[in-house]
């Protein structure tokens, strides 16, 4: 039996991402998940990228993480960037109205048709690997977007902050320029550990030599 009938997506609106986003597992509205490498599955996300021709490569990176200050940390930096006059791209998570706070290109949120933009020039890989069974998450295809963004807009820099832990966290294929980690606290016991050290492990896991 062949594999499944899959149609290209394409993107026109705001609400045409939102919809697609929504057929994939959010782990950031689930209450209780363990980390595990084949559900946090890197490799997946570097071969989906690697089709893409590799986008978080086409500029330098801060990759930032931590229990706390980490979104405040990411935010400066980018600002610091800016104030000097490079152009910067920046990730965070989660938003707080809109699902463009997450991705800030040179001092602006990303428009909807920036969005629409990243997400079309995904959409052939998109069908390819749901046809397959490789299929992302939705903080996953976010962070890629993120990438294929600010290599259409042509940034020099990106501050990228991780979303949970760091070292099986998406953002975690980028090779950093420089590594950011910020004040580290007892926080997600049932995803990262009960100790400091465990949390600590999980955050650390983004250093690169």
């Amino acid at each position: 039996m062949g594999a499944p009938h899959v149609t290209t997506p394409h993107f026109e609106t705001l609400g045409d991402v939102q919809a697609y986003l929504a057929q994939f597992t959010d782990f950031e509205k689930m209450a209780r998940f363990t980390m595990k490498r084949d559900t946090f599955d890197l490799e997946r996300v570097e071969r989906f990228l690697n089709a893409l021709a590799a986008p978080q490569s086409a500029f330098e990176i801060v990759h930032v993480a931590g229990t706390k200050g980490k979104g405040s940390v990411t935010t400066i930096l980018d600002a610091l960037l800016l104030g000097q006059g490079l152009s910067s791209g920046r990730y965070t998570s989660p938003h707080l109205q809109r699902l463009n706070e997450r991705i800030h290109i040179n001092g602006r949120d990303i428009s909807d048709q920036g969005l629409c933009a990243a997400f079309n020039e995904m959409a052939s890989q998109l069908e390819f690997f749901q046809a397959r069974g490789d299929q992302l998450t939705f903080f996953e295809l976010l962070n890629s977007a993120a990438y294929v963004a600010m290599r259409q807009d042509g940034v020099a820099y990106s501050v990228i902050e991780t979303g949970l832990g760091g070292r099986l966290d998406s953002t975690n294929v980028c090779m950093p320029a420089i590594t950011v980690i910020t004040n580290i606290g007892h926080d997600h016991h049932d995803k990262l550990g009960d100790e400091l050290t465990d949390i600590a492990y999980e955050k650390a896991g983004i250093i690169k030599p």
